[in-house]
């Protein structure tokens, strides 16, 4: 539990530092979800951060993002979602320790995964969504993992992509 909890503040204390970098003010009808949502809108670049070769930078970009996913609900949890899955690509050890220490988290993703693929039809052909699909499985099978609880999520995650069905509304 020591654990999630210091991983928890170290998300929250870059998110606030993004948001501070920012300028945001802070509505009393926002939650913290909302606003680190904002913040990602605003900043145009978070997503090319993530992608960066720099490991901290990327660190910083994608524990914004995973915060935001944290803390939202509903539709925004599907956008947010489709950038993780993307970002996933790029930087997979980042999020496999992040879903393998909270378990809640864990399973809230692995429930998400057919409103997250759902929600990729709103920018990408039936078959561009399915090789994305394919090549995040084939990469996801690569990786080598001692630890056993990521490993674990590993397993399922990879279990659970294998078994949707993309939706083709063509």
């Amino acid at each position: 539990m020591k654990k999630y909890q210091s991983l928890f503040f170290l998300a929250v204390l870059i998110a606030s530092q993004c948001l501070q970098a920012n300028n945001f003010p802070l509505r009393e009808d926002e939650g913290l979800g909302d606003v680190v949502y904002r913040d990602i809108a605003y900043d145009k670049t978070l997503k090319v951060r993530a992608m960066s070769s720099d490991r901290l930078e990327a660190g910083r970009a994608i524990i914004t993002y995973l915060v935001s996913w944290e803390m939202c609900d509903g539709g925004a949890c599907v956008s947010r979602g489709t950038t993780i899955t993307e970002l996933m690509l790029h930087h997979p050890m980042f999020f496999i320790e992040w879903f393998s220490r909270n378990p809640y988290s864990q399973k809230r993703w692995l429930r998400s995964q057919d409103l997250i693929f759902n929600g990729f039809t709103e920018d990408l052909k039936f078959q561009e969504i399915v090789e994305l699909k394919e090549k995040l499985i084939r990469q996801l099978k690569g990786l080598k993992l001692k630890s056993a609880t990521k490993a674990d999520f590993l397993n399922a995650y990879i279990d659970k992509l294998e078994k949707i069905e993309v939706p083709n509304y063509q």
